[in-house]
């Protein structure tokens, strides 16, 4: 589901509902495993999500936010991490979040960072810099522009190639 098509899902909830039925609604819209009020399952969702690629997930009651990268949730381990990254602390709330495989958590200072000049934007993650794929994959992660660090070319040429951001 594109954003724009979960835009669209999320705008047609009724939002006279309580909170609590939109957060339900919001979470089966996303197909992510949520329990009724009455405790029925609505829905489970396979270990990895691909789909959800780029959504900042936070479960309902905990402290950690998550980050979905490669269809895998994985945990932003401080605020300073999320500030480099984001552009705001948008989220969504959801109930079971332990249906979502883990992934390796971001590493504590990970930024955004482009060659001095011009060039691609790279996510820098776990030693290596992944090509973070156009402008639209920005905006699908909520990365933000004004964060991307610029570095001399020959700094970034020298650390290895991961795998893309998509």
């Amino acid at each position: 589901m594109t954003n724009l098509e979960l835009s669209a899902n999320l705008s047609g909830m009724n939002y006279n509902s309580s909170y609590q039925d939109a957060k339900i609604t919001e979470a089966y819209t996303l197909g992510i495993g949520v329990e009724a009020p009455g405790g029925d399952a609505l829905e489970q969702l396979a270990a990895a999500r691909p789909d959800l690629n780029g959504f900042r997930v936070h479960q309902v009651g905990g402290t950690k936010m998550f980050l979905i990268d490669r269809g895998l949730k994985r945990h932003v381990p401080d605020p300073q991490t999320f500030n480099n990254l984001f552009k705001d602390w948008s989220h969504y709330d959801v109930l079971d979040i332990d249906s979502i495989e883990t992934g390796a958590p971001l590493p504590s200072g990970a930024i955004l960072a482009s060659p001095i000049g011009d060039g691609p934007v790279y996510l820098l993650d776990r030693g290596c810099k992944r090509h973070v794929t156009g402008p639209s994959v920005m905006e699908k992660y909520n990365f933000n522009w004004d964060r991307v660090y610029k570095l001399p070319p020959i700094s970034l040429a020298n650390i290895p190639l991961g795998d893309p951001v998509y």
